[in-house]
């Protein structure tokens, strides 16, 4: 554990001098490709339908597309029976001719509509062909001593569930479920990584991981811990760091900022970090 130790107290040393010099602001690593979106027409839901559906793609799929059955088999697809649909809704303000307040005068009123339609996951269904965007997505060629890291943690049975195919990266405790946009919606594949192993640096705060939890962090000390944690597993695993050391340091200046009036934090912070990367790697803290 020395050399990782020493990997640890440098990165820290490094961050540190970063934010001494200033950073700038950070700098969200994907598109917003993930969010929920028709799969016949492409257009992205709104209103309660964004929340709602974003929330089902955390914890039950992969994909951000959906469509009504109607749309599924029009394109050729079938929903896998015994598939349980998902309510949207359809607003629209109807506009209508109506009695005027003059004799032989008439004029607009609007009637609101409400529908709820039944909706798929892409997930959901067969014989359906990705969109055309998807074709031409990024590849994504994994970092193998990153993805050793990765696997070595994801595979083990007390894993937290890694899903793909939100609009954002987090952590839920009580699923114990790491959300993720798609791999091919990050603007490199270091920064995927680093995304990664924050949210795996959040999700050992788990009782049964560090019990982390048990002390209470604030949620700027947390952060902290977290992007901390990606760091030093970064390092661990060899990811270049020119670029992404810099957006690493504008993540933890903001939460440092926040945290400023105990100046020891950001030490402690590290102490957890440490903690939280020994354990991912598979190893003793």
């Amino acid at each position: 554990m020395a050399n990782k130790k020493k990997i640890h107290e440098i990165v820290t040393k490094e961050i540190l001098t970063l934010l001494d010099e200033g950073t700038a602001p950070w700098l969200k690593p994907w598109t917003a490709n993930d969010a929920p979106r028709n799969y016949a027409t492409g257009r992205r839901y709104s209103g309660i339908n964004l929340w709602f559906l974003q929330a089902m793609q955390v914890v039950k799929f992969t994909s951000p597309y959906w469509a009504t059955k109607k749309q599924v088999e029009e394109r050729g697809g079938t929903v896998r029976e015994g598939e349980r649909y998902t309510p949207v809704l359809w607003f629209k303000q109807l506009e209508i001719e109506v009695e005027g307040d003059q004799p032989d005068t008439t004029k607009t009123k609007k009637i609101p509509i409400e529908r709820f339609y039944q909706v798929y996951n892409f997930d959901q269904c067969d014989g359906l062909k990705p969109r055309e965007e998807d074709e031409d997505a990024r590849t994504f060629d994994p970092l193998e001593d990153a993805q050793k890291i990765a696997d070595g943690y994801f595979k083990r049975e007390d894993a937290p569930v890694l899903k793909h195919g939100a609009s954002g990266a987090c952590y839920v405790p009580d699923k114990d479920i790491i959300s993720m946009p798609r791999t091919s919606t990050f603007h490199s594949v270091e920064e995927y990584y680093s995304t990664l192993f924050h949210e795996a640096a959040h999700s050992t705060k788990k009782d049964t991981r560090t019990n982390r939890i048990a002390k209470k962090l604030d949620y700027a000390t947390e952060e902290l811990v977290a992007e901390l944690g990606s760091s030093f597993l970064c390092a661990e695993s060899g990811i270049s760091r020119d670029e992404l050391i810099k957006n690493q340091a504008a993540y933890c200046a903001y939460w440092a900022k926040v945290v400023k009036a105990d100046p020891t934090t950001f030490i402690k912070a590290g102490r957890e970090a440490s903690k939280a990367a020994t354990f991912i790697t598979g190893e003793t803290a």
